[in-house]
């Protein structure tokens, strides 16, 4: 059993390839951009690289994600460190926050 699953958001469900993959939304740490392609980073540390635009997903997620800069967008549920212009996260990756970006 996940850690963060009494939270409510633990039951929504992410739907990718065409119905065949349902991930949940409290097991995706991060997503990071990678051209035309987004690597979705997991909680069991497994990684998946889908054939869609970071911009695409941030448009499917719920605002438990926000959008750190250009390339990532990250769970606010793994957010270990939260400073004006850097986010750490519990699996240990930092990232710089965009200017213009809020938390």
């Amino acid at each position: 059993m996940n850690a963060l699953s009494h939270l409510p958001n633990s039951g929504n469900y992410l739907v990718l390839l065409r119905g065949r993959l349902r991930l949940r939304i409290a097991d995706i740490v991060r997503l990071e951009a990678d051209r035309n392609y987004t690597r979705l980073v997991l909680a069991d540390g497994r990684t998946l690289l889908m054939a869609r635009t970071l911009g695409s997903f941030e448009k499917e997620l719920p605002n438990v994600f926000f959008r750190a800069n250009k390339s990532v967008l990250v769970n606010r549920l793994y957010v270990k460190v939260l400073m004006k212009d850097w986010v750490e996260l519990k699996d240990g990756f930092g990232v710089t926050v965009a200017r213009r970006r809020k938390i």
